[in-house]
């Protein structure tokens, strides 16, 4: 007799995000792509791109609004180019740090309006860069040197809380995306992040992120900076395991550039050749500094086409080999 599961409870979409290594990454037995409704923590040391990827998520897998929570000087210029070329069209609302008197609106407000913007049909999607800039009232008004432990977990735990709750509820798929820097265990080994547990628990994906490559003009050590080469790990998967790994590329000034992410991504499944130059089915297509990452810099895609493809013909093969194992 099969399962029956009755109940009213959303349904967990998918949807791709144009970053072949993530969408199987976050696979649950071979379906791919990224599961909505969810509440993801991404966390790394500094300048690793974690807000880059949070813009590129929110703009792949929003139809409607999003709604950022910046306590750390975003550039809005950054974060609208990045949005744009992620493909998304729609508005960005940004958590306002001033009244219309001009008065200094709390971090407690700006958190509480982005959690509750989110209940909103025409919302679907939301960021908060990031937890260790969070100010309780209580530090921002006392005296430097005065204990305010676990106010900011507090916080952090409510806005967990209603973040998931608008996420369950809403009849819109949706997601949010909290952004967070790693600590080392003081007399241990590993690393924890900031905001308490409950974020833990609440977030259904948790990633790990770390540069893996800083790509240049050539080998000199001071030459230009082509672009950044980032990898993730997924410490957390609700819907499916952890452990998984995934890459993509940054162009600066730019964002995440899908066309390179695929190349690479071609490397690894052994889809094409990186050696002297870069080689599919046994032929050359150029060099990958000069005429692939150069090419890059100021967002061109169209050379690109060709590891898509590669990748599209081999997602086709992965979910074919799922179906036989299911059979």
């Amino acid at each position: 007799m099969p399962v029956i599961v009755e109940g009213t409870y959303p349904v967990i979409p998918r949807k791709p995000t144009g970053l072949f290594s993530l969408d199987w990454a976050v696979a649950n037995r071979g379906v791919s792509g990224w599961p909505q409704r969810t509440i993801t923590e991404i966390y790394g040391h500094p300048n690793v791109g974690k807000s880059t990827l949070a813009y590129y998520l929110a703009g792949v897998l929003s139809d409607g609004n999003i709604h950022l929570c910046d306590f750390e000087q975003a550039d809005l210029g950054y974060v609208k180019l990045s949005l744009e070329h992620s493909g998304y069209s729609g508005k960005i609302k940004v958590s306002s740090v001033t009244d219309p008197k001009g008065k200094s609106i709390s971090h407690e407000q700006m958190l509480e309006e982005m959690a509750s913007a989110l209940y909103d049909e025409g919302v679907t999607a939301t960021i908060l860069d990031s937890v260790g800039g969070i100010q309780p009232i209580a530090e921002k008004e006392g005296d430097f040197g005065e204990a305010h432990m676990g106010k900011r977990a507090k916080l952090v735990a409510q806005v967990s809380r209603r973040l998931s709750d608008a996420l369950r509820i809403k009849s819109t798929p949706s997601c949010a995306f909290i952004i967070n820097h790693v600590h080392g265990i003081m007399g241990g080994r590993g690393h924890t992040t900031a905001g308490g547990d409950t974020l833990k628990f609440m977030a259904a994906i948790r990633i790990m992120m770390w540069t893996e490559k800083v790509w240049r003009i050539n080998e000199e050590s001071d030459s230009e900076v082509l672009g950044f080469q980032v990898k993730g790990q997924l410490e957390k998967l609700r819907y499916g395991g952890r452990g998984r790994t995934f890459k993509f590329y940054i162009v600066p000034g730019y964002g995440v550039h899908t066309g390179v992410s695929a190349m690479f991504d071609c490397f690894d499944y052994e889809l094409a050749e990186q050696g002297t130059t870069v080689k599919v089915n046994g032929k050359s297509l150029g060099y990958i500094r000069k005429d692939f990452l150069t090419y890059a810099t100021d967002g061109r895609q169209r050379k690109f086409d060709v590891f898509r493809n590669k990748l599209e013909e081999h997602h086709k093969k992965l979910e074919r080999e799922d179906v036989v194992r299911e059979d």
